[in-house]
């Protein structure tokens, strides 16, 4: 696992924790009702979600460098209940962070940290198998992701977060609208994410029904490999893995349709 990701999970145990225990009480409040499903993201135990930034139009003069059109990072997610669940909207958070930037302990909150919070506007799915979140805070912290090599400080502000949920998702997939802010140049991203966040080589390693070990994406995703050295927007993912490329999805959001085959060709 890489190192920045497990410094997140160190002092987010308690909040892990405490996640399992709301999402069990979600779960038995939603047993009474045919088709509700708590919203809900993939915590970062199950290998964070690897997030594409596509820019909205073109970067500001001057910003080419610090707005590229497209780029990749590893986000870690994680469920929080800062109360107990309460009807229709019930106080269920997520937080986040970028597993690229450096971790100090104690690591620097909101407003401005190296985390930041966002609360879900339902507690259960709604019709089309979606959770939404409005806001949620922008954090600030030192990551390569931008081109998986040169240092930048970088402010991830996001709006209009959408997680893909009900039981056959689990929020595994979700977009969102992200304001990248470098210095004096800020771009409005488009990203789409996935997880758990795989490195491959071949589609092989993108196999949810791989034997003896599956990538541990769920089958409805239609996915496969991108390797950085024919699509540049993973060099930041795949410099945090350690990987030539990462599983990602094949279609805009929803991208499903289900896994494809190992012999698929290559994105």
């Amino acid at each position: 696992m890489n190192i920045q990701l497990k410094r997140l999970e160190t002092p987010m145990t308690q909040k892990i924790f405490g996640a399992a225990i709301g999402l069990s009480t979600l779960l038995v409040t939603a047993c009474g009702s045919a088709g509700l499903a708590p919203c809900q993201v993939l915590p970062s135990v199950q290998g964070g979600y690897v997030v594409k930034f596509t820019l909205n139009g073109t970067a500001a003069p001057g910003c080419a460098a610090t707005n590229p059109t497209e780029f990749s990072d590893w986000w870690a997610l994680n469920n929080d209940y800062d109360k107990p669940p309460q009807g229709s909207h019930g106080g269920v958070l997520i937080d986040y962070r970028s597993a690229t930037m450096p971790y100090p302990d104690p690591p620097p909150g909101p407003p401005g940290g190296l985390y930041g919070y966002g609360r879900w506007d339902a507690e259960f799915t709604d019709d089309n198998a979606s959770c939404t979140i409005p806001t949620i805070d922008p954090i600030t912290g030192a990551t390569a992701s931008l081109d998986g090599a040169t240092t930048h400080t970088v402010t991830f502000a996001p709006t209009a977060f959408t997680a893909l949920s009900g039981s056959a998702y689990q929020g595994a997939e979700f977009e969102a609208t992200v304001g990248v802010t470098v210095g004096a140049c800020t771009g409005s991203y488009k990203a789409q994410a996935l997880s758990p966040a795989v490195g491959c080589s071949t589609n092989k390693d993108c196999d949810p029904f791989g034997q003896p070990i599956s990538s541990g994406i769920f089958n409805p995703f239609d996915q496969a490999c991108y390797l950085a050295a024919t699509h540049p927007w993973v060099a930041g993912i795949a410099a945090a893995l350690g990987s030539d490329g990462v599983c990602f999805l094949n279609q805009p959001y929803p991208s499903i349709g289900g896994y494809k085959g190992n012999d698929q060709p290559l994105p």
